[in-house]
């Protein structure tokens, strides 16, 4: 590949690593035009997973933009119910609900506090008032405090794993 004829080809018999004299002496310093065999890949090398790395993000805000911002509120409900649902007692596959804490990056971390954790801590106020008042109606005050200490356990390991840190 591209290191291979890098490090094997031969230098022009007009190529000089010594600085020019003159005017242009400055530009020479950069080493820009005077690559050659391992140097040149290695700054290919560089440049390539600088700009790998800008169409990963360039993706990533693709996808925001022209999917995820189409689909976001089924996507957003149905996660949403997938944690009632757990609330109320059922199994629920927890992976498909975290966030990826490897790849923390600035546009993925936007995407879920712009769309995941508002509606979260919305949903969660909710689905608990209504527990307490129907739980406290039903019961002692002292059965009431036993639940609320449970639940807030609960929902103390749910945070670790939907909310960012």
């Amino acid at each position: 590949g591209i290191y291979n004829y890098c490090t094997s080809s031969r230098m022009n018999p007009g190529f000089t690593s010594e600085p020019l004299a003159g005017p242009g002496a400055n530009l020479s310093n950069n080493r820009g035009a005077n690559l050659m065999g391992s140097d040149l890949y290695q700054n290919l090398q560089r440049y390539l997973e600088r700009y790998l790395h800008t169409i990963r993000e360039l993706t990533l805000v693709s996808w925001r933009d022209y999917m995820f911002m189409h689909v976001e509120r089924h996507v957003m409900a149905a996660v949403l119910k997938l944690i009632e649902r757990q609330r109320n007692g059922e199994s629920v596959e927890t992976v498909a609900l975290g966030l990826d804490d490897a790849d923390s990056t600035k546009s993925t971390l936007d995407v879920y506090k712009e769309h995941f954790q508002k509606p979260f801590v919305e949903a969660s106020e909710v689905y608990y008032k209504a527990e307490s008042e129907k739980f406290v109606s039903e019961n002692s005050v002292t059965e009431y405090m036993k639940k609320a200490e449970a639940r807030l356990r609960e929902e103390e390991n749910r945070v670790k794993l939907y909310l960012h840190q």
